[in-house]
């Protein structure tokens, strides 16, 4: 008779298999340190050792690889964010140099108001001789006017050499420099007629002049005539627009100096100058215009063309020393 138990017994209950829980831990050397990863497997028991190496291998390299991933993101995120604050600090940095050197060009601008003070001499003297009014001699000389335009040169050049020297922050700026040394040329030019004229008409001191001696005040004073109104009228005009083109062009490198070395600061943008006359034309680095620009300073002002003359003839002189003197 066969019992339950043996019943029990005779049954052929499924084994099951038992996993181990194991904690594995790998040393990985990476360049800046050394990483422990930690690997948690549950395999069975059937699983060969070789096989559980191969996994705890793979699940390693997944980790190392994302954490290396994630190192050097962050490195590049590191890196950007520290290019952005250096090109902000260089670019406050330019900007607080650039309104120090403007600053000192505004102040040199005297010469055009210099030009319109002696004309009002020129013509209180007229008008002195006209009606018998005695009046003193007049205060202005060449030499002083001279030092003034020398002054505002040199201040306009050190406009141009702070281009130069932040030309990598500045992209198509040299619009200005070309817009700058055509203002200077043409200032240079329409002076040498306008300083004869004041050579003929100011006083010229006496170095050797002293109140208590008989030496004369002057070595030269001339009498104050309607010719040399008119004539001081007519080569005025050159020599104060090429002054005014100047101040002009400055005041437009300060406005897209503003835009773009403080844009990302701004609330706004500056507005450019809406010129009155077309010959104080507006000069910027839109791209939109700036090509025309470049064309015409480099080909229709005598600045430009002798520019470009020199270059040609700079190109020759190599051709021709690297010819040899035989050929």
């Amino acid at each position: 008779m066969v019992t339950a138990s043996n019943s029990i017994n005779a049954l052929q209950l499924p084994h099951t298999a038992v996993l181990k829980q194991e904690t594995k831990a790998l040393v990985l050397q990476v360049p800046d340190k050394a990483l422990v990863v930690k690997i948690d497997s549950a395999v069975p028991d059937w699983i060969s050792p070789s096989i559980q190496i191969v996994v705890s291998i793979i699940a390693a390299t997944v980790s190392v690889g994302t954490i290396l991933w994630q190192m050097r993101k962050q490195r590049e995120l590191t890196l950007e964010q520290q290019k952005k604050e250096t090109k902000a600090q260089l670019r406050l940095e330019a900007y607080r140099e650039f309104q120090r050197l403007y600053a000192e060009f505004n102040a040199s601008q005297k010469p055009a108001v210099e030009v319109r003070l002696i004309l009002a001499a020129l013509q209180i003297q007229l008008h002195g001789i006209a009606n018998n009014i005695p009046v003193a001699p007049m205060q202005y000389r060449e030499p002083a006017f001279r030092n003034m335009l020398d002054r505002l040169s040199n201040n306009a050049i050190e406009l141009v050499f702070f281009l130069e020297r932040h030309a990598p922050l500045l992209p198509g700026f040299d619009v200005f420099k070309l817009a700058f040394g055509a203002a200077l040329d043409e200032i240079r030019q329409n002076y040498i007629k306008f300083q004869a004229v004041l050579f003929r008409w100011l006083p010229i001191d006496n170095p050797n002049y002293s109140p208590q001696g008989s030496v004369p005040q002057f070595l030269y004073c001339p009498t104050i005539t309607s010719d040399a109104i008119s004539e001081f009228q007519e080569n005025m005009g050159p020599i104060l627009k090429s002054l005014g083109r100047l101040e002009c062009w400055a005041s437009d490198l300060s406005i897209e100096l503003q835009n773009h070395l403080l844009g990302d600061y701004a609330d706004q943008r500056v507005e450019h100058r809406v010129p009155i006359d077309p010959d104080y034309l507006v000069v910027t680095v839109d791209s939109a215009h700036r090509e025309k620009l470049m064309r015409y300073f480099n080909e229709e002002t005598d600045y430009g063309q002798k520019a470009r003359a020199a270059e040609a003839w700079a190109r020759d002189e190599q051709l021709r020393r690297m010819e040899g003197p035989g050929e």
